[in-house]
C-alpha cells in the first residue's frame, strides 16, 4: 500500500484530464512539482474484509495488459508509455531479481474519482488508513485456490509510482510463499522508480544523507531491529527510508550482499520463514551496517535523475 494521505489540490475534472493526456501518448507521467516528503512506499498485503454491495468496484470499462487486468470507471489507452512500462515490470523484476513472477492475473481497480475510492476503502475496512493505494491478497474462491492478488488506487499526479508500488507487491506475492514486511516494502520502494532510475529514491537518498526526524547523519541502519517489524503501523517513514536503501546497497552495493538477497528470495519460494537477513549479511560482509553508510554517502546519481535535479529534460 502507498503510505500517502489523501491527495486534494486538483479537482477531479483536472486529474483525469491530466491521466487522459499520460495514457494518450506522452513521453512520461509527470510527478507532482511539489516536494513530497511523505513516504512514497507501500504496505504489505493483508487480509480482506468483504466490502459492502453499495461501495462499488469501477465499472464500464476494462483492459488487458500484460498479466494485469485493469477495472476502470473512465476509458483507458493501453498503447500508452505508461501501460507500456508496467507491462515490462514482470520482465525488469525477473531480471534483477532472478525469480519467476508467475502468469497469474492481476485485477488493477482504478478509480477516476478519489472520493469514489476512498468511500470503497471505508466500507471494506473502516481501521484502513486513507491512502492512495493498496494491495490486497483477497481470499481465494476456492479450495486449494492461490489468493486473488488485487490492487485498489485512483488516478492521482503519482498514479505511475504507485501503481509501480502495489504492483511489484503483487508480483511478489504472487510467485514467493511470504516476503519478510520490511523487504516486501524495500523491493516495491526499488521498483516503484521508473528504470531509467536505476531504483534510486532521491527523496529517500536526501533524507537519509542530510538526516530528519531526530535521526542525525550520517545515516547507519539497524536492520535488526528492522527485521522485528511485522505490523504495518510500525512502518514510518524513516522505516520505508531504511528499508529501501538496505534493497538498494544489496542490489548495487555489494556483490557478496547481493548474492545473500538473491539466495533468500530463492527460499522465500519454498518457505515463507528462511531465517533472518543480518546474521547471513554479516558472514558475506563484515559490518553490512557500515557497508551500507558508505554506500549511500557515495551513491551516484543516474543521468535521469541528474538531468531532473538540474532542470533538464
Amino acid at each position: 500500500m502507498t503510505d500517502r494521505p489523501p491527495y486534494r489540490t486538483t479537482t477531479r475534472a483536472c486529474l483525469l484530464a491530466a491521466l487522459a493526456f499520460a495514457v494518450a501518448g506522452c513521453n512520461s507521467f509527470d510527478r507532482p512539482a511539489v516536494k513530497d516528503t511523505r513516504p512514497p512506499a507501500g504496505e504489505r498485503s493483508r487480509a480482506a474484509t468483504p466490502a459492502p454491495a453499495a461501495a462499488t468496484t469501477p465499472a464500464g470499462h476494462t483492459a488487458r495488459v500484460g498479466p494485469y487486468l485493469f477495472h476502470s470507471d473512465f476509458p483507458l489507452d493501453t498503447a500508452s508509455p505508461l501501460f507500456r512500462e508496467l507491462e515490462d515490470l514482470p520482465e525488469q523484476i525477473e531480471s534483477e531479481l532472478r525469480v519467476p513472477v508467475g502468469n497469474g492475473l492481476i485485477h488493477v481497480y482504478l478509480y477516476g474519482d478519489e472520493e469514489r475510492y476512498h468511500a470503497f476503502l471505508k466500507a471494506k475496512d473502516d481501521k484502513l488508513p486513507l491512502r492512495s493505494a493498496y494491495f490486497f491478497a483477497e481470499p481465494a474462491r476456492g479450495y486449494g485456490l492461490p489468493p486473488q492478488l488485487h490492487v485498489y488506487t485512483w488516478a492521482s499526479p503519482r498514479l505511475q509510482t504507485d501503481l509501480r508500488h502495489e504492483l511489484t507487491h503483487a508480483l511478489l506475492h504472487g510467485t514467493l510463499k511470504g516476503v519478510p514486511l520490511w523487504l516486501d516494502e524495500g523491493l516495491a520502494g526499488f521498483f516503484e522508480q521508473p528504470a531509467a532510475n536505476d531504483g534510486v529514491n532521491l527523496l529517500h537518498l536526501d533524507a537519509l544523507r542530510t538526516g530528519e526526524q531526530n535521526r542525525p547523519a550520517p545515516f547507519r541502519g539497524d536492520l535488526a531491529r528492522l527485521e522485528k517489524l511485522s505490523q504495518v503501523n510500525q512502518m514510518g517513514r524513516a522505516e520505508y527510508q531504511e528499508a529501501w536503501a538496505w534493497v538498494h546497497y544489496m542490489l548495487r552495493g555489494n556483490p557478496k550482499a547481493r548474492e545473500v538477497l538473491l539466495d533468500q528470495l530463492q527460499k522465500l519460494r519454498t518457505s515463507p520463514t528462511p531465517g533472518l537477513m543480518l546474521p547471513k549479511l554479516e558472514a558475506a560482509v563484515g559490518d553490512p551496517h557500515a557497508g551500507l553508510t558508505s554506500y549511500l554517502a557515495k551513491l551516484d546519481l543516474p543521468a535521469a535523475i541528474t538531468r531532473v535535479r538540474m532542470g533538464g529534460q
